[in-house]
Formats: C-alpha cells, structure tokens, sequence
C-alpha cells in the first residue's frame, strides 16, 4: 500500500434529480405522435395475427395416430 494514499469509508452521494421531461414539441404534435404510435401498434398486432394464422389455402396436415 501506498503510503499517500489514505483510506476513507465509502459513502453513497445520492445524485442530483434530473429537471422534469419537457417535450420540445408543442401539446398538439404530441397528441398527434401519441396517436400515430397508437396507430403503428395496432398495425405491428395485426400484422403479427395475420402471419400466425394458417393460410386458407394451405392444405392440412393430417393427424399420425399411433395404433
């Protein structure tokens, strides 16, 4: 160890709270992202239930059961 350097306990400095969120977009853009985002995700959901779903044309694959 060296001699210059002295030991002190560690203590915990709980750090500054950072300034409130503000938006740098006026009240109405916002309400205009907030339903574009709205429209975006229901979009991405029925996109996902679409590609999850059988084709109707696909033909089925029959049941192999064991005798």
């Amino acid at each position: 160890m060296t001699p210059h350097l002295i030991e002190a306990p560690l203590q915990w400095v709980r750090p500054a709270d950072p300034p409130p969120f503000r938006s740098p977009l006026p009240e109405r853009a916002q309400e205009h992202v907030r339903a574009a985002a709205i429209v975006v995700g229901l979009m991405l959901c029925t996109a996902l239930a679409a590609s999850l779903a059988p084709h109707p044309d696909a033909t089925p694959i029959p049941a192999v059961i064991a005798p």
